[in-house]
């Protein structure tokens, strides 16, 4: 009986040992995957040393990552000893990323397909022009494209209105042209679909993550759109993070108190937009007195009425933040995206 059990409990020690060795393997493996990223093509010594890994361990990783092409070799490196080191890099094409961003230009919503490859080379894209999303012609836009790049891992979506955690779009605030997207979890039906991660994220918040990669020297600020024909949007960024709320309704400032959607366009109009933008300023100085104010804004024609109606309803100068202001909102959108969809990289594909 003594015999029995201690080879019972030898054998599930054993299991509990291998399962641990496993997961520190894939560990390994991830954190040297995300140094080839970050790094570019390196030697096994390089990467030792920026992973803090032993020398062999990431040698047997490599080798692996050799095998199953997810790595490749890459021109060797000259070396002090004469003999030249062997150079590793990522697969650009072992995998690829597809991003979808959907964007209301007047009376039609047009989506754009990129797909991306492992070091972010845009490799193809279409963009669609329709009245309105209808769900299967969407798919199918999607299918036609997967078919071409079989191995997507990824795919990240970004849509001018909010969803919540489970991919629903919000009925309450949604945007012409995305009716019929009602009832459908994007996340829950892509990822099964085309088995593969999926993200549906707000435009807006997109932007301003596009915008925190591409000036992390800015890391807190309040962020606002407000194109010349829609309602606004914003975000927010603390230290850089984006911060979301519990239902995903942070950041819609156009559904602030006193405002209604006819009003807001009528003022659009109107050439008050001084008032109706420093109204947004104010309240988001308010609620998060941010290092800065990232605004997008292209009907503003004299920045110093703006900053005159801020300086009347704050009681000092030295409360207003930083505001900057931009044009090329495209290509935060963009940027963003794609940083959304690095997360996918060297950490979750594969699993």
């Amino acid at each position: 009986m003594i015999n029995l059990l201690y080879n019972y409990f030898r054998k599930e020690l054993t299991k509990v040992g291998m399962k641990q060795i496993s997961k520190l393997r894939q560990a390994n493996t991830k954190t040297v995957l995300k140094a080839l990223y970050e790094l570019g093509p390196s030697t096994k010594n390089q990467i030792a040393e920026y992973t803090e890994l032993s020398v062999g361990t990431c040698f047997n990783i490599l080798q692996e990552l050799l095998e199953s092409n997810e790595v490749i070799l890459g021109e060797d490196f000259a070396s002090t000893g004469g003999r030249k080191a062997k150079c590793y890099e990522i697969n650009k094409n072992y995998a690829y990323i597809l991003t979808i961003s959907m964007v209301r230009v007047y009376e039609k919503i047009n989506y754009t397909i990129n797909v991306y490859n492992l070091i972010d080379e845009k490799v193809d894209n279409y963009t669609s022009n329709y009245s309105m999303i209808d769900f299967d012609i969407f798919l199918d836009d999607i299918s036609s494209m997967i078919k071409q790049y079989s191995n997507i891992v990824g795919i990240v979506i970004s849509l001018p209105g909010f969803v919540d955690k489970n991919g629903y779009l919000n009925e309450m605030c949604l945007n012409y042209g995305l009716e019929n997207l009602i009832g459908i979890s994007l996340t829950q039906e892509l990822s099964q679909r085309y088995h593969c991660h999926v993200i549906v994220e707000n435009d807006v918040n997109v932007m301003a993550y596009g915008y925190y990669y591409m000036h992390k020297e800015h890391d807190t600020f309040g962020f606002i759109y407000q194109p010349d024909k829609e309602l606004a949007g914003g975000a927010y960024v603390y230290h850089g993070e984006l911060i979301r709320g519990k239902h995903g309704f942070l950041g819609e400032i156009g559904y602030l108190a006193n405002l209604n959607r006819t009003t807001q366009l009528q003022d659009l109009e109107n050439d008050n937009i001084h008032t109706l933008l420093a109204y947004f300023m104010h309240t988001m100085q308010v609620m998060y007195d941010p290092d800065d104010i990232i605004v997008y804004c292209p009907l503003i024609k004299d920045q110093n009425i703006l900053k005159s109606l801020l300086q009347q309803s704050l009681p000092h100068d030295s409360l207003l933040s930083n505001t900057i202001f931009i044009e090329d909102i495209n290509t935060y959108l963009e940027y963003g995206l794609i940083k959304l969809a690095n997360i996918f990289k060297g950490e979750n594909y594969g699993d």
